[in-house]
């Protein structure tokens, strides 16, 4: 062992344990690509599966957890019958919901490549952490060079004594929320190419069925024409989630030093700016599929897809969203699941083998929570290709649905008996009796 580290090598112990964590990460990835490829081929009958999953979890967990705590166990219990009675409350919406997700599952079955580049913006994510993460070494660095006592002067603000310095003064804080700001505008940014090149390949299988090269157009597009509204969309969300991250940190600093009056203040400040970003990233959401469809201006697409949908009265219909809890279920199936493999990679692999993780409930705990976020990122991340070709289909719909009757006459027949089924109304409303 002494060996290896003098010659530069890396010992064998965290060899081996960085090749089954390599290994677990794979197989949460291709545990995310089953569940959307099943996803993609029973649309119709997925969400009732997903909802019906998660109780079929919560169970597992109040079984489980009966002999070690019999209060934890009743709360589990307690949380599938709330499950129960949440899915027979939405009974009557899931129709409604499978009819939409079916398709967009349709468009996206007919260009895949979507989620190719899914999987090669989540890379440019993780390079972009690093990038961050040197960056800000880098800056705790010039601050120390400029003021010597910089560690001393932070562990005694940590501990309520401020006695000033440079960092734990103004420009300290200015220079955390430019940093604060940068990281949540990169993440921001890569997640709305990703739902404006969605949005772009299912409104050409939408318009174009015979298109070739969707993907590659759409991409092109999110990132050359559309590249200035998707940054200044993101950029008023990272501000936003800057500032709500700032005012987290003076609450907690603040229940440290005791200071109640300032503790209370920061917490309405972090209510406020987490309900204003949820807004905004809501309204982007839409105004970001707008602008993948048609290449319109950041503000002209938000204003023009709130206007579509209040001239077709469907305001209610699009918040009324079942989909996004189901996926939601069903990406924390995948997370549990991995983190089940992540266990059991330890339970009957050699002991030698995670040395390098220290303890062996150590590894257990190390094992199963990275199987557990792996799995449930790399599910949500293709989730949200899902999320954005659905809305991308409400969008259509209520602009052209003649256009998607004379390109694809079956989806177009279960999609409007969806909506007739449960929301008739509002599609009489819209077209009156020509859809």
């Amino acid at each position: 062992m002494g060996r290896n580290r003098s010659d530069g090598r890396i010992p064998q112990g965290h060899s081996v344990a960085w090749t089954m964590i390599g290994l677990l990460c794979v197989v949460g990835t291709v545990l995310s690509l089953a569940w959307i490829k099943l996803l993609m081929s029973y649309a119709s009958s997925m969400i009732r599966v997903a909802l019906w999953l998660n109780v079929g979890m919560v169970l597992a967990f109040a079984v489980s957890t009966f002999s070690v705590n019999v209060w934890a166990a009743l709360f589990f219990l307690f949380m599938a019958a709330i499950n129960v009675w949440y899915i027979y409350a939405v009974q009557n919406r899931i129709g409604f919901a499978s009819a939409n997700l079916k398709a967009a599952c349709a468009g996206l079955k007919q260009h895949s490549a979507v989620f190719v580049v899914a999987f090669v913006l989540v890379l440019q994510q993780l390079v972009w952490m690093f990038l961050w993460g040197v960056a800000s070494l880098g800056m705790h660095k010039l601050f120390v060079e400029a003021d010597p006592n910089c560690d001393r002067e932070i562990d005694l603000a940590s501990r309520g004594r401020n006695h000033g310095g440079l960092c734990v003064g103004l420009p300290a804080y200015a220079a955390l929320f430019y940093m604060l700001v940068s990281v949540y505008w990169g993440q921001q940014v890569l997640q709305n190419i990703l739902t404006c090149t969605t949005a772009g390949v299912v409104a050409t299988w939408w318009y174009q069925p015979n298109a070739q090269k969707a993907t590659v157009g759409a991409l092109y597009r999110s990132v050359t024409t559309s590249f200035g509204s998707i940054c200044f969309g993101s950029l008023i969300v990272a501000v936003l989630q800057a500032l709500r991250t700032m005012a987290d940190m003076a609450k907690r600093r603040a229940s440290e030093e005791n200071n109640g009056g300032l503790a209370c203040l920061a917490c309405m400040a972090e209510c406020i700016l987490s309900c204003l970003a949820n807004i905004v990233e809501y309204m982007n959401h839409w105004a970001y599929v707008y602008v993948g469809v048609y290449g319109y201006p950041f503000r002209t697409s938000g204003k023009a897809v709130m206007d579509l949908f209040n001239n077709r009265g469907w305001t209610a219909v699009i918040n009324d969203d079942l989909t996004s809890s189901a996926l939601s279920f069903g990406a924390f199936g995948v997370g549990v699941v991995t983190c089940c493999v992540g266990l059991l990679m330890v339970r009957f692999s050699p002991v030698e083998w995670f040395t390098a993780l220290g303890s062996r409930m150590g590894v257990y705990g190390t094992m199963a929570l990275i199987g557990f976020m792996v799995g449930l990122s790399m599910a949500l991340i293709l989730a949200h290709v899902i999320i954005a070709a659905l809305h991308t289909i409400f969008v259509c719909f209520a602009e052209d649905p003649v256009a998607f009757n004379r390109n694809h006459p079956k989806e177009y027949e279960e999609l409007v008996a969806g909506w007739r089924q449960f929301h008739g109304d509002a599609l009489l409303s819209a077209y009156g009796g020509s859809v």
